[in-house]
């Protein structure tokens, strides 16, 4: 299930973030017009309910002033052709928002979509050429599942790079995931034992199922981030047990938290130093670490 928005007392900077700074893993800065596209989706069913606006300075400034050092920015193809301009353009965007001085380490996401003439191409180039780590598939936005056959040779080129892939699964509107989704997910992993899947928003509110997932691929994690304007329930000892296998996120700035808030959550679920260490960032940066 997923709980409601929640208020968190003020605890002030906690004094745990992992080696180099926290991770913020799942961030939207994506460029200007389509910024303003998918934000307009967002005003017509969260009216007055988002924390940011789409200007990514504040949002960089909010970052860096809860101690985050670094962010993982990732567009998402949300249908044929879009990754072949959607990733130069991001590319070309961050490289702009990189000349200020808010101290935020922008790492460049790649995507790609199953009905792409090749599914690969604009995610190889986006890593070779481009210098992306990560990578992002958005099934609920793009109307696929994370296994269909046309994305194998894609699924081989990430196992082989160790590319960390964030899988936003389900066909909902909402963007709600359902056990079945995450079955995909599953095929997917026992296929190709060796990819560095994420499961994005924890599966919401399918939580149970991509925990027991979690049980079965050493290789399998999932973020923390929320679904709009709620949070993803999670056992404080289960949020203890995964600390590993568990990102930060706040889908910046198309999230109903800032982000201090999101981290004063996290702490009080399960303050324990090395659980905040290990999802504040300490994992974010192993598994980015091991596709370098």
């Amino acid at each position: 299930m997923v709980q409601a928005r929640v208020e968190v007392s003020e605890v002030g900077d906690v004094e745990v973030a992992p080696h180099g700074g926290i991770v913020d893993a799942h961030l939207h800065l994506l460029p200007p017009r389509l910024a303003r596209k998918v934000r307009s989706v967002f005003d017509a069913h969260v009216p007055g309910q988002l924390a940011y606006g789409i200007d990514p300075g504040p949002v960089l400034a909010d970052l860096a002033a809860a101690g985050v050092t670094q962010g993982w920015v990732l567009p998402y193809a949300h249908g044929p052709g879009v990754a072949d301009w959607l990733v130069p353009a991001t590319y070309e965007h961050l490289q702009q928002l990189r000349q200020g001085d808010h101290g935020v380490e922008l790492v460049l996401g790649a995507t790609a979509h199953p009905d792409d003439a090749d599914p690969l191409a604009a995610l190889a180039s986006g890593v070779d050429d481009l210098g992306a780590r990560v990578c992002k598939l958005h099934c609920a936005v793009g109307g696929f599942t994370a296994d269909d056959p046309r994305l194998e040779r894609l699924w081989r080129f990430c196992a082989e790079r160790a590319l960390p892939v964030i899988v936003h699964v389900g066909r909902s509107p909402s963007g709600d995931s359902t056990p079945d989704d995450l079955a995909a997910v599953q095929r997917v992993a026992d296929q190709h034992p060796d990819a560095v899947l994420i499961v994005a928003h924890l599966g919401a509110p399918a939580i149970t199922a991509t925990l027991r997932l979690l049980d079965r691929h050493p290789k399998l994690h999932a973020d923390l981030t929320p679904v709009v304007t709620a949070l993803p329930a999670i056992d404080p000892a289960e949020l203890h047990l995964r600390a590993d296998r568990l990102l930060f996120g706040s889908d910046a700035p198309n999230t109903g938290f800032g982000v201090h808030e999101l981290l004063e959550h996290w702490y009080h679920q399960s303050p324990d130093p090395t659980v905040q260490q290990q999802v504040r960032g300490g994992t974010a940066r192993r598994l980015l670490a091991a596709g370098a």
